[in-house]
């Protein structure tokens, strides 16, 4: 009797070892694919004059050299560790599936949407925590060393709804649970260069278009003679000794002069509200730091 009842512990020891590790799946094949459909081009695209600009609005405030940005040093601090987590988390329970986690890793944490890329395989996922599941979203190249800058791999970004992925010729859309929601063939001869979260920025002979998420459709060309950079769903242009703020969605431009600004570097600081101009000249020279004050849209 003693024996029985030892060997029925044991069977119920593995028993419930076994159903307290959690499994993952693992799902390899597109949810949902949708057709391809071309990108719209408008046939009148709204170009930099078309704007209204605002002259007398002040959207940089100059900083004191001794005023601290440390808020979004900590978020920074904050996300890396969050993300530590995440990763930890899924690679635990892919080691006791036997998956292979060598080169996988958390490109995205941003608006409930947790992206995976498998370098190694050059597979990107969609990591639903609730499920304990990867979803495939998409094929990219297998990049076991550097990565090579004539290549695109892939872009990827969110708003609050869908995830957007790129690569050289295609753009995708997906919703949270990983189903494909289209899938655009970008025109030839444009190249896409960034994906932010309202709009794609795309290159061709020397101009910049915006292709709008909201219009799905290109709907601004400006002239590529200017260093682009970005805010949030903002434009800034470097032109001369002029910075310009472009707000696409009420077609007004906010203009800040800065006298010898084309000798410097200027740096939008992700995650915040500060912009910092570099003087490439005069390295020695303490940077200016300014805070972002655009009109709330």
């Amino acid at each position: 009797m003693r024996i029985f009842k030892t060997l029925f512990l044991f069977v119920m020891i593995i028993i419930l070892s076994s159903c307290s590790k959690t499994k993952i799946n693992i799902y390899n094949e597109i949810l949902d694919e949708k057709q391809v459909e071309k990108m719209k081009i408008d046939t009148d695209l709204i170009k930099f004059d078309d704007f209204e600009i605002i002259e007398d609005y002040n959207w940089l405030i100059l900083l004191a050299l001794d005023e601290k940005t440390m808020e979004s040093e900590n978020r920074d601090i904050a996300e890396q560790r969050e993300n530590k987590k995440i990763e930890e988390e899924l690679f635990k329970m892919m080691k006791e599936a036997n998956v292979d986690i060598n080169g996988m890793n958390l490109v995205i944490n941003k608006n409930g949407f947790l992206v995976f890329w498998n370098k190694n395989i050059g597979k990107i996922y969609l990591y639903d925590t609730d499920k304990k599941s990867l979803q495939f979203l998409l094929d990219t190249y297998i990049v076991q060393n550097e990565i090579s800058h004539e290549k695109l791999v892939f872009l990827a970004n969110t708003n609050e709804n869908t995830l957007y992925l790129a690569n050289e010729n295609y753009l995708y859309l997906f919703n949270h649970e990983g189903r494909q929601m289209q899938s655009k063939k970008i025109p030839e001869n444009f190249n896409i260069s960034t994906l932010r979260d309202n709009f794609a920025v795309l290159t061709k002979e020397e101009k910049l278009y915006i292709y709008l998420y909201s219009s799905d459709s290109i709907k601004y060309v400006f002239q590529n003679d200017s260093s682009p950079y970005y805010y949030n769903e903002y434009l800034i242009l470097q032109k001369g000794n002029m910075i310009y703020c472009i707000d696409f969605l009420n077609n007004k431009i906010y203009p800040y002069k800065e006298e010898n600004i084309e000798s410097m570097q200027v740096l939008v600081i992700p995650g915040s509200d500060k912009i910092t101009i570099i003087d490439n000249e005069n390295l020695n020279k303490a940077p200016k730091k300014y805070k972002i004050r655009l009109p709330k849209l």
